[in-house]
């Protein structure tokens, strides 16, 4: 697990005992998300949400005072982009990202406080900064799947007919589901006012 503190407005490595509330990026280690539910009172049903091998839909639950999220980083995989989950606790003075495997969504932007370079202040912008990494790179994945059907339809195009009709009525559901598909995997909404809100 690595941890990053908040302390007087700066990002520092480590668990620091005067700090304002910490960052943990946990990858893989049930013992440790165990720990940090107890310290924080994460809601068991969502910690159970972290530890199950199945990809879950992408939501945020409201709990008194903190919020869970699922959202997706998308990966190259060997037919296309491969859905990989990582979940997000967000409280006033925590955040909890769990991932099964590193995402590179959470890497980089723990490089980014490694370098000292400036971030969104408190935990709600730096859980911006991670979904902003997450929006852009699934952005690349389906900017390369829009070439290839581009691709196909142009191909197709050049020789009408049946073929055309046939292979038309594959790629019109594949396009619809792109945009379905990115829609709910961006729960970018204004978490931020939403935590301000509360806290």
């Amino acid at each position: 697990m690595n941890v990053w503190s908040l302390v007087e407005g700066h990002w520092r490595r480590g668990d620091i005992a005067d700090a304002s509330g910490c960052w943990y990026n946990v990858v893989g280690d049930e013992a440790e998300l165990h720990a940090l539910a107890e310290r924080y009172s994460l809601h068991p049903l969502s910690v159970e949400d972290c530890l199950s091998t199945q990809l879950h839909a992408p939501k945020i639950d409201e709990f008194q005072d903190h919020l869970f999220m699922v959202v997706y980083a998308f990966e190259p995989g060997a037919s296309g982009p491969e859905a990989v989950e990582l979940d997000i606790f967000l409280g006033a003075d925590f955040l909890i990202t769990y991932q099964d495997d590193q995402i590179p969504a959470t890497r980089a932007v723990a490089e980014r406080l490694e370098r000292g370079l400036t971030v969104r202040p408190g935990f709600d912008g730096l859980y911006y900064e991670i979904a902003d990494v997450l929006t852009d790179a699934i952005l690349a994945q389906v900017n390369t799947l829009s070439e290839r059907l581009d691709g196909i339809q142009d191909a197709l195009l050049e020789r009408p007919g049946s073929e055309y009709n046939r292979a038309h009525s594959l790629c019109a559901p594949a396009q619809a589901v792109f945009g379905a598909w990115l829609s709910p995997s961006l729960p970018r909404c204004n978490v931020s006012a939403a935590a301000n809100s509360r806290w």
